[in-house]
């Protein structure tokens, strides 16, 4: 995740909340992409990408 927050410059960490699409949901993990699922559909994950216009980081520090 050191690498997609390096290359992108963004705050993203496993287990960060976000903002997708107006909906709240969790980061799980990330490689080239990152890996979200939303509150409403926790079983089902989606690749997004780091810097999406839709993508809203909710959290900024690692927990």
């Amino acid at each position: 995740m050191k690498t997609v927050r390096d290359r992108y410059g963004v705050p993203a960490y496993r287990g960060a909340k976000v903002l997708y699409e107006g909906k709240p949901g969790v980061i799980r993990s990330a490689r080239q992409y990152l890996r979200i699922s939303l509150d409403e559909a926790e079983r089902v994950v989606f690749r997004v990408h780091p810097r999406d216009e839709f993508l809203t980081y909710l959290d900024s520090k690692e927990k």
